[in-house]
């Protein structure tokens, strides 16, 4: 049978998964990240971006201390970012968004959680790493009901700064160029 194509934001067999995660999707990204085609995970404007994800993470941490450490993924359409994490050893995630995607359609051996923007900002819950991917150049925009605020991404590094446990580390990665993607 052909393989399905990669994803653009959604579920590898064309299904949204803008509000619910689910297993399929999930075991799909999974297996090709265990068959060693992380390049096939990325959304299709972000070519290769977990890989790179995943050598940036291999310069700050070890996957045998991934284990033990919390961390975050904020920002999330699909969880292509998620399942690398995964994958590399950290034993959970939480992905901050704000309109959270439901994640009760996945495995629970998945071990994803969702929180809203607001509950993290009414938290105290701190992480050891924290990735963001295309991202944080949209807050303030008010495309994904974040509210309109001139300076929206640069409140959102101070946020995330609040949330880094002590000698933490920030993941951050933005496209390049001269469209918005």
């Amino acid at each position: 049978p052909p393989r399905p194509p990669r994803h653009n934001n959604q579920h590898p067999k064309g299904l949204d998964t803008r509000n619910a995660w689910t297993k399929e999707g999930w075991a799909h990204l999974m297996g090709l990240l265990a068959r060693g085609r992380a390049n096939e995970t990325s959304p299709v404007a972000y070519p290769h971006a977990n890989v790179d994800i995943l050598l940036a993470l291999s310069h700050v941490v070890s996957p045998a201390q991934a284990k033990d450490m919390r961390v975050a993924v904020i920002s999330s359409i699909t969880p292509w970012v998620e399942a690398a994490i995964r994958h590399y050893g950290f034993s959970s995630v939480v992905t901050v968004d704000y309109n959270p995607p439901s994640t009760q359609l996945m495995p629970s051996s998945a071990r994803v959680r969702t929180i809203g923007v607001d509950e993290l900002r009414n938290s105290k819950l701190l992480f050891d790493v924290i990735v963001s991917f295309s991202g944080i150049e949209h807050d303030g925009l008010g495309r994904y009901g974040d509210p309109v605020d001139e300076n929206g991404d640069l409140r959102a590094m101070r946020e995330l700064a609040k949330s880094l446990a002590p000698a933490g580390v920030l993941l951050l990665g933005m496209p390049v160029g001269p469209k918005d993607a």
